[in-house]
């Protein structure tokens, strides 16, 4: 989808160092954001915000919610890395 705002690996690590209070490798983040973030989903949710800052909470909660729904295979790939 592309619009006008892009997730990164630097906001998987953010959501999880955040709100599950564990801080995760570059390559485990961009493993999460390949296989269990749905990105158009998180993008357009960030885009019902007006301002950069609110764009920035409203992506990160979905992709906490997206975190949650998928918290028990991303906690395998977590410790298959460890």
């Amino acid at each position: 989808m592309s619009l006008a705002f892009e997730i990164t690996p630097e906001d998987v690590q953010s959501v999880f160092a955040q709100h599950f209070g564990e801080h995760i490798s570059d390559d485990n983040a961009e493993e999460i954001l390949d296989n269990y973030i749905h990105v158009d989903d998180v993008e357009r949710a960030a885009l019902c915000a007006n301002d950069m800052d609110e764009q920035t909470n409203c992506a990160h909660d979905e992709i906490k919610n997206q975190i949650q729904v998928n918290l028990a295979d991303i906690n395998l790939l977590l410790n298959e890395a460890a």
